[in-house]
């Protein structure tokens, strides 16, 4: 897959664990271990490939930090790893974040397709005690969202 003309990273944060389903579970089993990214024109989940259970033993770079980063810069080649996402903006129904009884904090992610399909995520760090960076995701997303629909215009 390559980056569209102008694509642009809006906002991303690694070392996400991904469920399958609307919330994060407490075990790792069926996790998949990577990065989430918000473009101007699509969500990723740039997966390691590897489970949660050995990939939270990794740390996914935060090279991009504080910089003005084009797609072109990241490497996509992830998008072929077992558990990648690669979603147009326009398929995200729903991103937000929720908070577990033991306050842990997650990503609730919700897409449906161009042919009514409905697919549902959960990311969460190991612990998700980052709730500002999930709130700040989910944010960077919704308007990218709307951005990308008022350029397109389109009904976001």
């Amino acid at each position: 897959m390559h980056p569209l003309p102008n694509e642009v990273v809006v906002r991303f944060m690694p070392n996400l664990l991904r469920w399958e389903g609307k919330s994060a579970g407490f075990f790792l089993f069926g996790t998949k271990y990577g990065m989430l990214v918000v473009t101007t024109e699509r969500l990723l989940f740039l997966s390691t490939g590897q489970s949660g259970i050995t990939g939270q033993f990794n740390v996914i770079s935060d090279a991009f930090s504080g910089k003005n980063v084009s797609v072109r810069d990241i490497d996509l080649s992830a998008l072929g790893n077992e558990g990648s996402l690669n979603v147009p903006l326009s398929e995200v129904e729903s991103m937000t974040v929720h908070r577990r009884w033991d306050f842990a904090s997650y990503i609730s992610l919700r897409l449906r397709s161009h042919t009514g399909d409905v697919r549902e995520f959960a990311f969460m760090s190991k612990v998700g005690l980052n709730r500002n960076s999930m709130l700040g995701i989910a944010e960077a997303c919704g308007h990218a969202k709307m951005q990308q629909a008022a350029r397109t215009g389109a009904a976001g």
